[in-house]
């Protein structure tokens, strides 16, 4: 599968994901399907979201910091950093939220910073906000 997307990215310059975990919530929820451009790390900065693949898994997280080439990013509703992503595993950047055919940003704003405070300290919290969050 993490083949296909990179060709796919590498052919078109695009790709579109369906998202299945909640690390990002409540900037990006389960069932989100992601826009995805083809970027290097050097053209992405903190607070850009990007989807690399790792262990034979893709990860949509924001960027935290630059380390070098490498970029360290993490899950908003997450405790800590993942480890820093080689050039080769970035897929691309994220550009586009797609939610029930509405098309949302992926940046957060001070309302998703906060509730992804809550999530990052209680698990209840997410799994409430994943069951009740309006649409």
């Amino acid at each position: 599968m993490i083949e296909l997307a990179t060709e796919s990215l590498q052919r078109a310059g695009r790709l579109r994901v369906r998202v299945t975990g909640a690390s990002m919530l409540p900037c990006i929820r389960p069932g989100d399907i992601l826009d995805v451009r083809a970027a290097e790390a050097g053209a992405v900065g903190p607070g850009s979201v990007v989807l690399f693949s790792r262990d034979g898994r893709f990860f949509a997280h924001r960027v935290a910091r630059r380390e070098g080439e490498h970029l360290v990013t993490r899950g908003d509703a997450l405790g800590g950093d993942d480890a820093a992503i080689a050039p080769a595993e970035l897929l691309g950047e994220v550009t586009g939220v797609e939610r029930h055919g509405r098309a949302l940003a992926p940046r957060a704003t001070f309302v998703t910073r906060g509730a992804a405070f809550l999530f990052r300290h209680s698990a209840l919290a997410g799994r409430i906000f994943v069951r009740f969050a309006p649409a």
